[in-house]
Parts: C-alpha cells; sequence; structure tokens
C-alpha cells in the first residue's frame, strides 16, 4: 500500500538517482570528451587499453557519486546502514559494471560500420535492443554488491537484483537513443546540455523503477 511517506521517499529517492547520474555519469562523460579534446581521439593501445581504463577510474567516481546520494535517502528508513559502506559498494558495481560496459572498445567494436570488423550498421530498434539487454546485465552487476549490504538489514533483499536488471534495461535505452540521435550540428554547449538531460532522465527512470521495489 502507497502511503504518503512511502510516496515521499520514493520521490526521494527519484530525484536522488537522477541527481547522482546528471552529476556523476555528466562528469564521466565530460572528463571524457575533454580527454578527447585535449589528446585527440585514442588509437592504438591508447584506445584498446588506456582509454577504457581512464573511462573505469571516472566510473568509479561516478559510482561514489551515485553511492552517496542513494545513501542519503536510505538513512531515513534505515540509520543503522552505514553511508560508507553502501558508497563503497556502489563504487564496486559501478567499476564492474563499467568494466563490462567498456568491453567494445578493448575488441575495437564501436558501433561504426567504418571500425565494426565487417559487422553490418544495426537498426535503431536493434540498437535499443542490444541496450535493454546490455542495461539488464550491468544493472545486475551494480546490484550486487549493494544486494551484499542490504540483506544485513531488510527481508527479501534479493528483489534488489532483478529490481536493478529491470531498471536499467528501461533506462540504458534513454542513453543509447541520446548518443545517437542528438544533431551533429548543434553548437558543443546544447550537446552537452542535451546529453545531461538525457543522463538525468535515465537516471529518474531507474530511480523510479527500482525504488519501487526498495519500498
Amino acid at each position: 500500500m502507497l502511503t504518503v511517506k512511502n510516496g515521499a521517499l520514493w520521490l526521494r529517492w527519484i530525484v536522488a538517482n537522477a541527481l547522482g547520474e546528471l552529476l556523476g555519469l555528466g562528469t564521466v562523460i565530460l572528463a571524457g570528451a575533454g580527454i578527447v579534446l585535449l589528446v585527440g581521439e585514442p588509437v592504438g593501445l591508447l584506445q584498446n587499453i588506456g582509454f577504457p581504463a581512464v573511462m573505469v577510474l571516472l566510473g568509479a567516481f561516478e559510482g561514489s557519486i551515485l553511492g552517496l546520494a542513494q545513501s542519503w535517502v536510505l538513512r531515513d528508513r534505515l540509520p543503522w546502514l552505514k553511508s560508507r559502506s553502501w558508497t563503497f559498494a556502489t563504487v564496486v558495481g559501478a567499476v564492474g559494471a563499467w568494466c563490462l560496459g567498456m568491453i567494445p572498445s578493448f575488441i575495437g567494436y564501436l558501433g561504426d560500420p567504418a571500425v565494426s570488423m565487417g559487422f553490418p550498421a544495426m537498426s535503431d530498434r536493434l540498437i535499443f535492443l542490444l541496450a535493454s539487454l546490455l542495461g539488464a546485465v550491468l544493472g545486475i552487476v551494480l546490484a550486487l554488491p549493494q544486494w551484499w549490504i542490504l540483506r544485513q538489514y531488510v527481508h527479501r533483499a534479493g528483489w534488489w537484483i532483478p529490481a536493478n536488471a529491470l531498471a536499467w534495461a528501461s533506462g540504458m535505452p534513454v542513453i543509447f537513443w541520446q548518443a545517437g540521435h542528438s544533431p551533429a550540428n548543434l553548437i558543443r554547449q546544447t550537446l552537452i546540455a542535451i546529453a545531461l538531460l538525457a543522463f538525468m532522465m535515465a537516471g529518474a527512470i531507474v530511480g523510479a523503477i527500482h525504488g519501487a521495489a526498495l519500498l
């Protein structure tokens, strides 16, 4: 049953996840774009190892921001849950998710027909389907360390894992849509604003879904 208290907690959770992804993922993408502007497009060994490694480290930053934002809301109902433990678990999950997510960079397949090792260009429908499947897998990876913490304090904590899979399967296509459909002729500031808005929307979608499971 949805009470006023639960509804307020759910809305706070959505806002926390939206802002967490806006600040965390937004910083990661902006930093990655900054690296490209400073040193150029990564090639060779830098493309296959160095750049993904940097992005994974930045993913740890995203995890810390997201974990802090989530713990800020969780302490309302779970005051005995340590913010440090939750944040660390989120960082571990985020690093694991980024490691998996950066695998295409290691094998040199970035979805561009010119560098896709002979694979044909994919339709939007297929891209969104693959984005959803990727989101489901990464959601599980992100949720596992958090579940390990959550299970110590609440019953039925196992639902946190499929809830994250569903949440990220729904949120990831928003990020992919932004990446593939932002007009290239827009000024850089507008493209950045669109990307940040997409990250915030994805975070809100994710938070709405696994926040309902959390309640």
